[in-house]
Protein backbone atom coordinates (compact mmCIF):
# COMPACT_ATOMS: atom_id res chain seq x y z
CA UNK A 1 0.00 0.00 0.00
CA UNK A 2 1.50 3.16 -0.78
CA UNK A 3 1.98 5.83 1.81
CA UNK A 4 0.37 9.02 1.40
CA UNK A 5 2.01 11.90 0.48
CA UNK A 6 3.50 14.65 3.78
CA UNK A 7 1.60 17.62 3.28
CA UNK A 8 4.16 20.90 4.02
CA UNK A 9 4.05 21.91 7.92
CA UNK A 10 2.93 25.03 8.79
CA UNK A 11 6.71 26.81 9.36
CA UNK A 12 8.16 26.46 5.57
CA UNK A 13 9.27 22.73 6.10
CA UNK A 14 8.53 20.45 2.82
CA UNK A 15 7.40 16.93 2.50
CA UNK A 16 10.35 15.58 3.81
CA UNK A 17 9.70 15.02 7.20
CA UNK A 18 6.82 14.51 10.11
CA UNK A 19 7.00 17.92 12.08
CA UNK A 20 7.56 16.74 15.58
CA UNK A 21 11.46 18.07 16.17
CA UNK A 22 11.52 21.63 17.33
CA UNK A 23 11.92 22.31 21.05
CA UNK A 24 11.53 26.11 22.28
CA UNK A 25 15.60 26.85 21.96
CA UNK A 26 15.74 26.71 18.31
CA UNK A 27 14.17 28.48 15.02
CA UNK A 28 14.20 26.35 12.19
CA UNK A 29 14.97 28.64 9.26
CA UNK A 30 14.81 25.68 6.41
CA UNK A 31 14.76 22.13 6.04
CA UNK A 32 17.76 20.63 7.77
CA UNK A 33 19.08 24.05 9.12
CA UNK A 34 18.61 25.16 12.69
CA UNK A 35 19.80 28.12 15.01
CA UNK A 36 19.65 27.84 18.74
CA UNK A 37 18.78 31.77 19.47
CA UNK A 38 20.19 31.94 23.33
CA UNK A 39 23.81 30.70 22.21
CA UNK A 40 24.61 31.68 18.72
CA UNK A 41 24.89 28.02 17.09
CA UNK A 42 24.37 27.48 13.69
CA UNK A 43 23.86 24.54 12.17
CA UNK A 44 22.69 23.22 8.88
CA UNK A 45 22.40 19.87 6.57
CA UNK A 46 21.76 19.06 2.98
CA UNK A 47 21.73 17.02 0.60
CA UNK A 48 24.39 16.86 -2.51
CA UNK A 49 25.10 13.62 -4.68
CA UNK A 50 24.37 11.26 -2.64
CA UNK A 51 26.66 12.69 0.48
CA UNK A 52 25.76 14.64 3.56
CA UNK A 53 27.20 18.15 3.99
CA UNK A 54 26.67 19.56 7.27
CA UNK A 55 28.27 22.68 8.54
CA UNK A 56 27.88 24.86 11.56
CA UNK A 57 29.04 27.85 13.63
CA UNK A 58 29.68 30.24 16.39
CA UNK A 59 30.65 33.02 18.01
CA UNK A 60 31.76 33.42 21.50
CA UNK A 61 33.93 35.49 24.32
CA UNK A 62 36.45 33.19 25.46
CA UNK A 63 39.34 33.25 27.46
CA UNK A 64 41.37 30.49 26.82
CA UNK A 65 40.85 30.01 22.57
CA UNK A 66 43.88 27.74 23.18
CA UNK A 67 41.99 25.26 25.09
CA UNK A 68 39.08 25.95 22.72
CA UNK A 69 41.78 24.80 19.67
CA UNK A 70 42.63 21.56 22.00
CA UNK A 71 39.33 20.62 22.51
CA UNK A 72 37.70 21.09 18.82
CA UNK A 73 40.38 18.73 17.59
CA UNK A 74 39.33 15.72 19.86
CA UNK A 75 35.84 16.36 19.40
CA UNK A 76 36.74 16.19 15.69
CA UNK A 77 38.42 12.76 16.08
CA UNK A 78 35.38 11.50 17.90
CA UNK A 79 32.98 12.71 15.15
CA UNK A 80 35.21 11.04 12.62
CA UNK A 81 35.01 7.78 14.67
CA UNK A 82 31.05 8.18 14.92
CA UNK A 83 30.69 8.28 11.25
CA UNK A 84 32.59 4.83 11.30
CA UNK A 85 31.06 3.32 13.62
CA UNK A 86 28.14 4.04 12.03
CA UNK A 87 29.06 2.40 8.68
CA UNK A 88 29.75 5.94 7.17
CA UNK A 89 32.19 7.31 4.98
CA UNK A 90 34.17 10.26 5.86
CA UNK A 91 34.76 12.53 2.03
CA UNK A 92 36.47 15.28 5.09
CA UNK A 93 35.96 17.40 8.08
CA UNK A 94 37.48 20.49 8.45
CA UNK A 95 37.13 23.41 10.85
CA UNK A 96 38.41 27.00 11.61
CA UNK A 97 39.06 28.96 14.49
CA UNK A 98 39.21 32.85 14.35
CA UNK A 99 40.62 35.04 17.22
CA UNK A 100 39.83 38.58 16.98
CA UNK A 101 41.50 40.36 20.31
CA UNK A 102 40.07 43.94 21.12
CA UNK A 103 42.89 46.36 21.83
CA UNK A 104 41.15 50.30 23.26
CA UNK A 105 43.19 53.29 22.97
CA UNK A 106 42.22 56.17 24.94
CA UNK A 107 43.41 59.70 25.34
CA UNK A 108 42.28 61.62 28.20
CA UNK A 109 44.42 65.01 28.98
CA UNK A 110 46.60 64.17 26.28
CA UNK A 111 47.54 61.27 28.17
CA UNK A 112 47.13 57.87 26.06
CA UNK A 113 45.67 55.26 28.02
CA UNK A 114 46.22 51.64 26.45
CA UNK A 115 43.34 48.52 27.74
CA UNK A 116 42.73 44.90 25.87
CA UNK A 117 39.96 43.36 26.79
CA UNK A 118 39.98 40.07 28.82
CA UNK A 119 38.33 38.18 26.32
CA UNK A 120 38.80 37.64 22.61
CA UNK A 121 36.35 36.59 20.39
CA UNK A 122 36.50 33.39 18.80
CA UNK A 123 34.81 32.47 16.09
CA UNK A 124 34.36 29.06 14.85
CA UNK A 125 33.26 27.07 11.14
CA UNK A 126 33.17 23.26 11.11
CA UNK A 127 32.01 21.24 7.94
CA UNK A 128 31.64 18.09 7.19
CA UNK A 129 30.84 15.51 3.89
CA UNK A 130 29.95 12.21 4.36
CA UNK A 131 28.15 9.29 3.44
CA UNK A 132 26.27 6.81 4.87
CA UNK A 133 24.34 8.45 7.30
CA UNK A 134 21.36 10.11 8.67
CA UNK A 135 21.71 13.83 8.00
CA UNK A 136 19.59 14.47 11.46
CA UNK A 137 22.07 12.91 13.24
CA UNK A 138 25.03 14.50 11.88
CA UNK A 139 23.18 17.94 12.06
CA UNK A 140 22.85 16.78 15.81
CA UNK A 141 26.57 16.02 16.82
CA UNK A 142 27.52 19.40 15.03
CA UNK A 143 25.47 21.01 17.22
CA UNK A 144 26.99 18.87 20.07
CA UNK A 145 30.37 19.73 19.70
CA UNK A 146 29.92 23.27 18.92
CA UNK A 147 27.61 23.83 22.31
CA UNK A 148 30.86 21.09 24.18
CA UNK A 149 33.04 24.29 22.92
CA UNK A 150 30.95 26.83 24.41
CA UNK A 151 30.46 25.15 27.56
CA UNK A 152 33.69 24.04 28.11
CA UNK A 153 35.08 28.29 27.92
CA UNK A 154 31.37 29.22 29.92
CA UNK A 155 33.09 26.84 32.95
CA UNK A 156 36.36 28.40 32.71
CA UNK A 157 35.21 32.34 32.49
CA UNK A 158 33.06 31.34 35.79
CA UNK A 159 36.43 30.23 37.64
CA UNK A 160 38.20 33.37 36.37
Amino acid sequence: MEEPAKQPCSHGHHDHHDCDHHDHDHHAHEHGAKEDIHSGVHVEARLHEGAVVASGEMRIPARNDGQIREILGHDMKALAAWVEKSDGIIGHIKASVETTRTDIYSITDCELSERTADAVMVGIKIAAIVYGVESDALLHRLETLLKHLEAIDTSARKDV
